[in-house]
């Protein structure tokens, strides 16, 4: 048997590629290096999906018709009240405490002022206006002002997310 450059070049691919260096020549693709392959961590949420819980404080003015079961202001004194509930908070008030005892209606599961969790995809009609002030705050996090909608001042405030609910908030 004669050798021949050509019958060299075989037997060399062979040895390379039964050690698994020659991939390419044996037919078979490289692996990626490690930094490229895909990562075993889950994918973050995408923005639809991300969860928030609203927790607020809600003073309703004459302005509009949010909720039957509140008591409705001039706006101005509305305005006075959710400043001066906001100055308490800022002072270190507890957020909860204020939605029970100084909300212009006892909103929330239990007069709480918790509406619950809600995908940002999912975000009741009833609160538009509060969903990119609840998405912006970090979770315990509450707006450092006093937000006005159609009918009222609100202290907004971003609660630990539980289960994601679709539908009305509770009793807004």
């Amino acid at each position: 048997m004669e050798s021949s450059p050509f019958m060299f070049r075989r037997l060399a691919t062979r040895v390379l590629c039964s050690a698994g260096l020659a991939l390419i020549a044996c037919g078979r693709q490289p692996e990626p290096p490690r930094s490229a392959r895909p990562s075993l961590a889950p994918e973050p949420a995408s923005p639809a999906d991300e969860l928030a819980c609203l927790q607020i404080v809600f003073f309703q003015h004459n302005g509009g018709a949010a909720c039957a079961h509140c008591v409705e202001t001039l706006p101005a004194e509305a305005e006075r009240m959710a400043r001066e509930a906001q100055r308490l908070l800022d002072q270190g008030a507890d957020f909860t405490q204020l939605a029970r005892t100084m909300a212009s209606a006892p909103l929330g599961h239990e007069g709480d002022g918790v509406l619950g969790t809600f995908r940002r995809s999912e975000w009741p009609d009833t609160m538009n206006a509060l969903r990119e002030p609840a998405f912006a705050l970090k979770v315990g996090e509450h707006a450092k002002q006093p937000l006005e909608i159609d009918y009222a001042y609100v202290l907004v405030r971003r609660c630990e997310t539980g289960t994601p609910q679709s539908g009305p908030p509770h009793t807004l």
